[in-house]
């Protein structure tokens, strides 16, 4: 009740699969679960460790069954309007790096903030399922100072395996990127052409 409050959703509505949640109504659940749990530090990063393929549905499903890393990352950026981010997530090369960018969305502080968090943490964790447990990132930049995500140390082996550079001039993510050429073990291009079309 408390995280609906000012939603007028029921939570019948939670688990209907055919009702249809407003960024709206997701943005103010983002803040009345902030007000509940005002000490929870990093909460954006927490819940984004949450995430996974199945999260995202069909479009999930379509990354999954990519015949590699990188067709998955293409269709991902293709098809990226269809996710839960309000980031804005941008895929470039430097050297062997390869680097997605997360422009931040015009909230307020707060829940700009956690939203960033969030969806950094959902792109890692959908990185590394289908990556594989041998995924690592290279480096890690958040535009936040260490005070801001001040109990990251605890998540940040766990979720990045680096150590992020603070006050940055972006959110990224950089690894090899040769990594993209990794065929991925559930390939199936008939199911990959089948999501796209739906």
């Amino acid at each position: 009740e408390r995280l609906l409050d000012g939603t007028h959703l029921l939570p019948s509505q939670l688990i209907d699969p055919h009702a249809e949640l407003s960024a709206m109504h997701e943005l103010r659940i983002v803040c009345n679960l902030q007000q509940a749990l005002k000490q929870r530090a990093n909460l954006g990063f927490q819940l984004g460790l949450r995430y996974n393929f199945s999260t995202y549905g069909l479009w999930g499903y379509g990354l999954i069954s990519s015949s590699t890393l990188g067709d998955a990352l293409a269709l991902a950026l293709r098809f990226f309007p269809l996710t839960y981010a309000f980031t804005t997530i941008t895929y470039h090369e430097e050297g062997t790096l390869g680097v997605l960018s997360f422009a931040e969305p015009d909230l307020e502080d707060g829940v700009r903030q956690f939203i960033v968090e969030r969806d950094i943490a959902a792109a890692v964790v959908l990185m590394k399922e289908l990556a594989g447990a041998d995924f690592l990132l290279s480096r890690v930049t958040l535009r936040a100072s260490r005070q801001q995500v001040a109990h990251i140390a605890k998540i940040e082996r766990q979720l990045f395996g680096v150590t992020p550079e603070f006050d940055a001039s972006i959110n990224s993510l950089a690894f090899d990127c040769a990594i993209l050429q990794r065929g991925l073990p559930q390939a199936n291009p008939i199911t990959v052409s089948m999501c796209e079309q739906m």
